[in-house]
């Protein structure tokens, strides 16, 4: 009778150890294996540490197929929810597979652009943390397209390692749609087009609208080589490049352009626009206000295009005005026997 009990125990120890076995459910990543997309996205939302974090993890090991179904639950989804489908979007912009991290970082820039808040402010601080990793992968793939990307050594270029120029020729194979890897380079300061590059106008202008600090330069295209803005009273020189068109004629930082010679355009274009819709080694003619006096000066457009500075076509002619418009004391004149424009109306090239 002293035994029964041992063995009543012993039995009971191996029933209940084969049930446990029995009925115990199978690891959580095991179970994440074979769920489907939309059970992995739900249970992202578990309270559970590990539940959300193997489906996280199941999710990325899926790469890019799991990523349209990310997309699509994260306008919807409770504020939890979301900022982990955002994580599990990072981490797939992060990924070293291509087409992932290109899927990942598009749909991030969709988001970036949106109206809602919500959705617009976590998609801009993952792409503006990884400004660099963007750049350098945009870079990369604008030259295996056929881009030509060159530094600059400027003021701005020595701020950004990133910024240079970028040149689009008839080695350019992206199309329209490889445009989208110029968007994403950090500090790019100049983009150059030839039209070889065979580049539709809508989406060339996209890409402008995108990169208002861009200088774009087009093949054909005169130039002064000068910095600033147009104010719609002139164009507000600030700064004026080395052995550019612009320094050899004597134009200085504060300088105002407010006309040029030129019947053909209207008015109101900008003189900055009106300058670039001549060739190089057009003979221009300028009419400037510095301080309280106007002055005239005749310059030879020079040539920007692939160099990334404007460069004289040729040397100036020492008979040519752009030298004698400007006296050795810096005071602006005139030629003698013509008349001093003092405003855009009475500059000679003015429309009448």
């Amino acid at each position: 009778m002293g035994g029964i009990p041992w063995r009543w125990l012993v039995g009971s120890v191996v029933v209940i150890g084969l049930t446990s076995v029995w009925i115990a459910p199978e690891p959580v990543a095991e179970r994440m294996t074979a769920a489907p997309a939309r059970q992995l996205i739900e249970s992202l939302g578990d309270m559970d540490d590990h539940v959300w974090r193997a489906a996280a993890d199941e999710i990325l090991r899926r790469g890019a197929r799991c990523i349209p179904d990310c997309i699509a639950a994260i306008p919807q989804a409770p504020a939890e929810l979301r900022l982990r489908l955002f994580y599990v979007l990072e981490q797939e912009f992060l990924s070293s597979e291509t087409r992932t991290a290109e899927l990942a970082e598009e749909s991030l820039e969709e988001f970036q652009r949106g109206v809602r808040l919500d959705l617009s402010m976590p998609a801009d601080r993952i792409l503006n943390e990884n400004a660099g990793l963007r750049t350098n992968r945009a870079l990369i793939r604008i030259q295996e397209l056929g881009g030509i990307y060159r530094p600059l050594d400027s003021a701005r270029s020595r701020e950004s390692a990133s910024a240079g120029l970028v040149l689009l020729d008839h080695r350019w194979h992206g199309g329209n749609a490889g445009l989208i890897h110029i968007e994403r380079i950090r500090g790019l300061s100049q983009l150059h087009i030839h039209p070889g590059a065979q580049l539709s106008k809508a989406a060339f202008d996209e890409v402008i609208r995108r990169l208002p600090r861009t200088h774009v330069v087009f093949e054909g295209q005169g130039c002064l080589g000068i910095e600033g803005e147009d104010s719609g009273f002139g164009f507000h020189v600030r700064g004026v490049g080395r052995n550019t068109p612009a320094a050899r004629c004597g134009i200085q930082p504060g300088d105002v352009i407010i006309d040029c010679d030129d019947f053909a355009q209207p008015p109101a274009t900008p003189v900055a626009v009106r300058v670039t819709r001549y060739a190089p080694g057009r003979v221009v003619r300028l009419h400037v206000r510095r301080a309280r006096s106007c002055f005239s000066v005749s310059v030879e457009l020079g040539d920007a295009f692939g160099k990334g500075t404007c460069t004289c076509t040729g040397e100036p002619d020492p008979a040519d005005s752009s030298t004698a418009d400007l006296p050795a004391n810096g005071r602006p004149s005139v030629r003698p026997g013509e008349p001093t424009p003092t405003s855009l109306a009475d500059s000679p090239g003015a429309p009448r």
